[in-house]
């Protein structure tokens, strides 16, 4: 069994729903959890894969920057992606696959960020219906990575330690998800007027929010990671459970804490900001 280079999972930190609209993204890679390639001659060919291939070669751009006979090969010859990234949980699984995939397969694989996610962003669509690309992007180049339409930037600071730092923490809801019906809801309901009007102000707080992280501002983290708790009560009510309903809300009360959304929500992981970790721990019980 050989294997090569790892492929990390992510955790988007900011700009949940927001990058589907071009709007401001974060995301860093976690290489605590991460898929990379393996062989074993007698290895059944994976199903998911094999229809990710298939459904790769309908696609007449994705089919020229790819050798999908080289892939579909591969995998009835023993090759599969082993890892720790958990399926429906927030975690770029998708986008690792995606990165992989490129990776080892890819066709004069592309050096230029911005034309790299644009090929990466067609791949991981045929996942989740609609991609900004970031996931498998932050996979590939195993780096965090700022993104606002067409502007992207690979930078070095945060890493999960330094989030840690800061007070960010992960919360696992136990609840797998899928991310396509999110995103059909959520394009749904932008055809209200109203709800779009508050998805422009998410997405400027997000903006803030994004630039106390890469800063390391402690204060205006604090800040924008609040409004967009309370925000997100009023414009993701699909995206939250109900198991953390009254947690997001203690939170959010009392000051100690305060939830979001780690992508697209409904299950998986959660992020909170902790000012008080004994009443965080205390209000929050399916903390990690």
């Amino acid at each position: 069994m050989v294997t090569q280079r790892s492929y990390p999972a992510k955790m988007l930190l900011a700009g949940e729903y927001a990058v589907l609209m071009g709007g401001p993204g974060f995301a860093i890679p976690l290489p605590s959890h991460a898929l990379r390639w393996s062989r074993n001659p007698g290895q059944i060919p994976d199903p998911r894969l094999v229809d990710f291939a298939q459904a790769l070669e309908k696609d007449f751009p994705v089919r020229e920057i790819l050798d999908l006979d080289a892939f579909e090969a591969a995998l009835h010859e023993g090759c599969f992606l082993s890892g720790n990234i958990p399926l429906a949980y927030g975690m770029g699984s998708s986008g690792a696959v995606c990165a992989a995939v490129y990776d080892r397969f890819g066709v004069m694989k592309s050096t230029d960020p911005m034309e790299l996610r644009e090929h990466l962003r067609s791949m991981e669509a045929h996942f989740h219906g609609n991609s900004s690309g970031l996931d498998p992007l932050v996979s590939y180049l195993e780096k965090p990575i700022r993104i606002e339409g067409q502007s992207l930037q690979i930078l070095e600071f945060p890493g999960p330690e330094d989030l840690y730092t800061l007070g960010v923490r992960m919360i696992d809801s136990g609840i797998p998800r899928s991310t396509r019906p999110l995103v059909a809801w959520f394009e749904g309901q932008l055809q209200s007027p109203a709800y779009a009007d508050k998805i422009l102000t998410f997405v400027s707080i997000n903006r803030t929010l994004i630039e106390a992280i890469t800063t390391g501002n402690v204060a205006a983290l604090f800040n924008a990671w609040e409004s967009v708790s309370a925000l997100s009560l009023e414009i993701f009510p699909a995206m939250i459970p109900e198991s953390l309903l009254s947690a997001w809300r203690n939170g959010l009360q009392s000051g100690s804490y305060f939830l979001k959304l780690c992508g697209a929500g409904g299950g998986g992981l959660f992020l909170a900001l902790v000012k008080d970790e004994d009443a965080f721990k205390r209000e929050c019980p399916l903390n990690t």
